[in-house]
């Protein structure tokens, strides 16, 4: 019995009984929504843990903390620029 005689079977069963078939199917369909999406969600799980532990173990964490150094190196001279320009202006203006 091929998947196009069991439609046809159904389909001349009585209403109540398409019914159930009906809810049946739903239920099914449902479930193995259910299920894809759980091992997704694990999988997912799984990749983020060891992307978090890739991270930790890598050399970016250094990395961060040079250019964090870099950065507060590069405003001090900026700071410092702007201060020399504020009283060179200070001065001029004086004269």
């Amino acid at each position: 019995m091929g998947l196009y005689d069991k439609i046809e079977e159904i389909r001349s069963k009585p209403e109540h009984i398409r019914i159930r078939y009906v809810w049946f199917m739903v239920f099914v369909s449902t479930i193995g929504i259910i299920f894809l999406w759980w091992f997704s969600f694990k999988s997912r799980q799984i990749e983020s843990n060891s992307a978090l532990d890739n991270l930790k173990n890598s050399e970016i964490i250094p990395q961060i903390n040079e250019q964090k150094d870099s950065l507060k190196t590069t405003v001090n001279q900026a700071k410092t620029v702007l201060d020399t320009q504020m009283q060179n202006q200070k001065t001029d203006s004086a004269q």
